[in-house]
């Protein structure tokens, strides 16, 4: 069951980031392709679609919490806001203009701390990094989801310097990016070593 709802998730999320930002940047990019590479990456994608985006897997996540453990919804929910928080911040330290951007911030946030809390522990406490699966490699599918999710919004922040003038390089699409294929081959990696894990304990 587990199986069937990551591939399940995971297809729906890519499929939303194709939708939702993939096409209609190419779109935008024909409109947008007389201006000079620095101008074009200097503006923020269109907040309405990061918006659209970024917001669409919040309620998912709470309805899953619901349905799963109704007790549970109130604590993991203050861990949403905890991590959101801090990913707000952690993007202003990597250079982001967090007052010019404050909307693109926020919403690039949330959507970071939608994706990481799917890798909530049972683990009550005021430290985030042991509500989170940093530590516990019980359950390799959320310990390689989040390490995953992390490493690539590293990994795709490099476009952002890049002076290529691609759409994808606007705030915050190399975040979102990042965390969408992140969280993806995370999944894919986790749910490959479950299987090895229980054939090996067999």
């Amino acid at each position: 069951m587990q199986t069937f709802g990551t591939i399940v998730s995971i297809s729906l999320l890519i499929g939303w980031l194709d939708i939702i930002i993939v096409r209609p940047a190419g779109d935008i990019a024909d409109e947008m392709q007389h201006l000079d590479p620095s101008e074009i990456i200097s503006v923020p994608f269109p907040l309405l679609k990061v918006a659209i985006f970024t917001l669409f897997p919040i309620p998912v996540l709470i309805l899953l919490w619901t349905v799963k453990n109704p007790s549970t919804v109130v604590w993991k929910s203050l861990s949403l806001i905890k991590v959101t928080g801090l990913m707000f911040v952690v993007l202003g330290l990597c250079g982001n203009a967090l007052v010019e951007n404050w909307q693109h911030s926020t919403c690039a946030a949330l959507y970071i701390s939608a994706l990481l809390c799917t890798n909530l522990t049972e683990n009550r406490t005021s430290n985030i990094f042991e509500e989170l699966a940093f530590y516990d490699q019980s359950n390799l599918l959320l310990h390689c989801r989040l390490y995953c999710t992390l490493a690539f919004i590293i990994s795709c922040c490099i476009l952002s310097i890049l002076d290529h003038g691609y759409q994808l390089q606007r705030w915050p699409l190399p975040i979102l990016l990042g965390a969408t294929y992140g969280h993806t081959i995370g999944s894919i990696i986790g749910l490959l070593g479950e299987k090895y894990k229980k054939k090996k304990n067999r």
